[in-house]
């Protein structure tokens, strides 16, 4: 065979071509045997279309077309593709994703973050200026107006108050004033607002809380308080320390606590003071024996005693014997339906000791109850009805009286007349008390 021509060798790829796009060639077996093929049946095509090649060309040809097939031809890029394929090589890929990044956070702080800033620096800003707004007129001059002890802790925390004012006004400033570095102070400024407003807050309330206790402790100070403080040493001893913790603040509270109690105290000492002089007064114009105004005195001087010690003075005892003193009354027999007007008592081994039971009435009829010693148990009690011990000559006549038509007509043992303390008995009536039976 001759040399095969270019035109014909064309024509051979352009049918073998033809074929494997319209899947006419079948892989199989391995490759000798398949280019065999594949010759044969290009062959066969050209025969079957009147087509005269020769087998050189077609065996040129299907040699070229597996040539071709074995070689790997990238398809050509787009120009996206292409850009694309530049940055993400070793060489570009980092600094790719570097400016990627910058870019990136130029827009969020630009776009983002300086509104969302700026945002939140005008809205703090206005909530601080109208805070702090409100105490600009919290000033010493008009805080601490007319304090005698507290003035200098009112006008400190006061000055204190201002002070931080001044501050907050200094970051509103500051905020809003477009400084290349308002972000990082702002930063600062919100973290430290917390406890910057604690103080604050503590500042007002200490000075108001100065003026609260100047106004508790000069209340207290009347010209009564004062003669008290002059006449007890107790009250006296209290009063400089409360002052002076007014002045500091140092435990006031407690210190006025303590003062209002024992100024109470004393006011109750005061008051029984009056009432134990006046009883004394009108005892002297009473008709008393010697004894009776001995036991008086005596009486008198114990309450005083308690109340120049700031003691609780009971001022009944006093009242109870000025007034028993005063009424004229009468010893009279219980005679009612359902109680006893008499009893008997067995102590051990000795005789019977015979008790009527009585009370002591006034002018008007009315009861009167008197402080009545129980020989039997040692203890005083004022009592409306009592056993007084009477002989058995008394008490059978009494017994005897009232067995007769179930009324005792002689129901007198006893009285006393205005101006004493003491009962006058009749014969038979011993000194001898008891309160129960």
């Amino acid at each position: 065979m001759g040399k095969v021509s270019h035109s014909d060798l064309l024509g051979a790829m352009a049918v073998v071509d033809d074929m494997r796009i319209n899947n006419a060639v079948t892989e199989e077996g391995d490759f000798n045997k398949l280019r065999e093929r594949v010759a044969e049946r290009v062959k066969a095509y050209y025969l079957d279309n009147n087509i005269e090649v020769n087998d050189e060309i077609i065996a040129a040809g299907v040699k070229a077309y597996f040539a071709s097939r074995m070689a790997f031809s990238a398809p050509r890029l787009s120009f996206g593709q292409t850009l694309l394929a530049k940055f993400t090589s070793r060489r570009l890929l980092f600094p790719a994703i570097i400016l990627f990044l910058a870019v990136f956070a130029w827009l969020f702080i630009s776009f983002v973050y300086d509104p969302f800033l700026a945002g939140n620096v005008k809205k703090m800003s206005a909530d601080w200026g109208r805070y702090v707004g409100s105490y600009a007129d919290f000033t010493p001059e008009n805080v601490c107006v007319n304090l005698k002890y507290a003035n200098g802790r009112c006008v400190k925390e006061a000055a204190a108050v201002q002070d931080l004012v001044a501050e907050f006004r200094n970051n509103i400033s500051t905020f809003t004033g477009g400084r290349p570095d308002r972000k990082k102070e702002f930063k600062a400024a919100k973290a430290s607002a917390p406890a910057r407003f604690a103080e604050f807050n503590r500042a007002v309330l200490a000075a108001k809380r100065a003026v609260s206790d100047e106004q508790r402790l000069v209340n207290m100070e009347t010209p009564e308080f004062k003669s008290l403080v002059a006449k007890y040493s107790q009250l006296a001893s209290i009063w400089e320390p409360a002052k002076q913790s007014l002045s500091s603040g140092n435990g006031f509270e407690s210190r006025m606590d303590q003062l209002e109690q024992v100024a109470a105290k004393a006011r109750r000492a005061e008051r029984a003071e009056k009432t134990i002089k006046n009883a004394l007064s009108e005892f002297k114009a009473l008709e008393l024996n010697k004894a009776e105004k001995s036991e008086i005195e005596t009486i008198a001087a114990g309450l005083l005693a308690k109340a120049k010690n700031l003691e609780d003075a009971d001022t009944g005892i006093i009242d109870y014997y000025l007034k028993l003193a005063k009424t004229p009354l009468v010893l009279n027999i219980v005679d009612r339906v359902g109680l006893s007007s008499g009893i008997t008592r067995t102590y051990g081994s000795t005789s019977d000791s015979f008790y009527l039971i009585v009370e002591a009435r006034d002018p008007a009829g009315a009861v009167f109850p008197l402080n009545v010693k129980s020989i039997e148990t040692g203890k005083v009690s004022r009592v409306k009805e009592f056993g007084i011990r009477v002989s058995y000559a008394k008490y059978e006549m009494v017994r005897k009286d009232k067995l007769a038509d179930g009324v005792i007509d002689q129901i007198r043992v006893g009285g006393k007349k205005a101006g004493a303390l003491g009962f006058s008995c009749d014969s038979g009536v011993m000194n001898s008390m008891i309160t129960e039976w």
